[in-house]
Order: C-alpha cells, then sequence, then structure tokens
C-alpha cells in the first residue's frame, strides 16, 4: 500500500510462519500444576454436600491428586467435627515420613494406585504413605488409614468410592482407629501387613480415644506386598491376601501414579483407566 516502506514489506514477507503448537501432553500438565500450582487449591472443586459435611467426608479431583494428596501437607486445614470428638481440636500440618529417602521404597512416598480386578471391592482407591510413621531402622511404616485418635495427622490420605456405605466404613474406621503396619523385610522387596485397631467397633466397653492396641491375627486376616521385577523402587507391588488360614491369593497390583515429588509415575496413564473422577477422603 501506498505509504509503506519497502524494507518494512520486503522483511514482512520474509518472515517464517510460526508452525502450530500440539497441545501438551496430560503428564505434562499434571507436571507443571505440582510445580505453580498453589498446594491445596482446588479451583472448580464441587461445593461439599450436606451429608458430606455430616459425615466429615470431601470429594476431591482426580485430576489434583498430585496437589491434595502429595504436596500439600495440609497445615491450614480446620479440624472437622469428627476430629475434634477424637482430641484433634486444632489445625496440625502432616508429617513427612522421609520413605522418600529410602530409594528400594520410593515410590510408596507417592501416590499408588490399587489396580485390581473388576470385582475388587477397593479397586481404583489411592494412598500415600508419604505422611505416614515410619521407623527407617526398624524397616516399620504405621499409617492410621482414614485418620483418628492421636498419631500424625492422616485424614484424605486414603481414597475410595463416592458410595453410601463409605460414607459410613470411613467415619466407623477414624473410630476404631483403624491403621495399617507395614513391616519391611531385609532387602526391602516385600512386606507383611498387620491390621490394627482399637477393637472400638467389636468390644462395647472400648472407647473410640484410644490408640490402636489390637492387631488382628494373621490366621484370621493376613495381608502383604511383594515387589514385581528386577527394578525394586517400590513403583510396582502385588498384594495378596489370606483369610482364615488359607494360603495367599492374588488380590491386586499397587503402582505408582505420582511420584514423591509431586510429577507422573511410572503407571501415570493408569489413573485415568482405573480410579473414579471423584475420590472421596476423610476431611
Amino acid at each position: 500500500p501506498a505509504g509503506t516502506c519497502p524494507c518494512v514489506s520486503m522483511a514482512t514477507s520474509e518472515r517464517p510462519l510460526r508452525p502450530s503448537v500440539p497441545p501438551p501432553p496430560p503428564s505434562f500438565v499434571l507436571t507443571q500444576r505440582a510445580m505453580l500450582a498453589k498446594p491445596g487449591a482446588e479451583a472448580g472443586a464441587p461445593a461439599p454436600t450436606f451429608l458430606q459435611r455430616l459425615c466429615c467426608v470431601e470429594l476431591k479431583r482426580r485430576e489434583r491428586l498430585n496437589e491434595w494428596m502429595i504436596l500439600d501437607d495440609n497445615a491450614d486445614a480446620a479440624p472437622s467435627l469428627i476430629e475434634r470428638l477424637l482430641c484433634r481440636c486444632t489445625s496440625a500440618a502432616r508429617s513427612n515420613s522421609h520413605i522418600a529417602d529410602v530409594p528400594k521404597i520410593r515410590g510408596l512416598a507417592g501416590a499408588t494406585l490399587q489396580r485390581g480386578p473388576p470385582d475388587w471391592r477397593t479397586s481404583g482407591s489411592v494412598q500415600t504413605l508419604k505422611w505416614s510413621h515410619f521407623d527407617e531402622e526398624k524397616r516399620v511404616a504405621t499409617l492410621q488409614v482414614f485418620g483418628g485418635f492421636g498419631g500424625l495427622p492422616s485424614s484424605g490420605l486414603w481414597t475410595e468410592k463416592d458410595v453410601l456405605a463409605w460414607y459410613c466404613l470411613i467415619n466407623l474406621g477414624r473410630l476404631c482407629n483403624y491403621s495399617y503396619r507395614f513391616e519391611f523385610y531385609d532387602d526391602w522387596r516385600s512386606a507383611d501387613i498387620k491390621i490394627m485397631s482399637n477393637c472400638c467397633g467389636c468390644v462395647p466397653c472400648c472407647l473410640p480415644c484410644c490408640p490402636a492396641w489390637c492387631t488382628v491375627p494373621d490366621w484370621l486376616m493376613k495381608f502383604n506386598a511383594v515387589q514385581v521385577g528386577e527394578k525394586v523402587d517400590g513403583s510396582h507391588w502385588v498384594r495378596n491376601s489370606s483369610y482364615f488360614g488359607a494360603p495367599m491369593q492374588y488380590s491386586y497390583d499397587l503402582v505408582e501414579v505420582v511420584r514423591p515429588d509431586g510429577s507422573p509415575g511410572a503407571y501415570f496413564d493408569d489413573l485415568a483407566k482405573v480410579a473414579p473422577e471423584a475420590m472421596l477422603v476423610s476431611r
């Protein structure tokens, strides 16, 4: 056009066109959220219903799993009603177990997914031992599954499906101080899993404000976990179960979907295939 400098026209015409950029993969998006997003800030999460408030549970978004389970120490979360009834009346930060410092079981400090058969009742559940109580010298980790009396803050560390039965079972587990004690072998390749409780749900004289003092005997119920393959880093376990003294049988695969630093784990792609989009946790 008239009045246009020919040098400018030439520079413009010779400028290469910018190629189209494909959208980033989901794993990249998760990594960026882990690095940039404020932990615990669940933008767009649905408001809790009256029943969820009453039962002291909440729904969390699967796509932000790394933020609310792994990166957030929950220091600013106000205690729920049931936590106050169990004598936890002030906010308390989660305590890092430093399981990630043991290379052979490091994956357990990330988020691990129960990748089980379709008929396995807790297939799709996700949990972490990052905030458990861990004694490296004794090779023992203890986790209050849904929280409970005493111990470390542990609400929101174990997910279940959004069904009414779990609204009740999560709180029964809290009252009973339902806990798992992981006893690792010398080579860290396997662990016996002990079930512990304060018997509040089955012994009338036991009060909920009591630690998990009773261990379920092995002849009644026994679990173990064994690492799979040559790579020993805690990213893939097989969980086996035995009831009433029967031989151990396969239950599910336990795989790392989010690493301890919040980045996608080795089996991240399985998360969307197996876990529900809305994940129920204790609050």
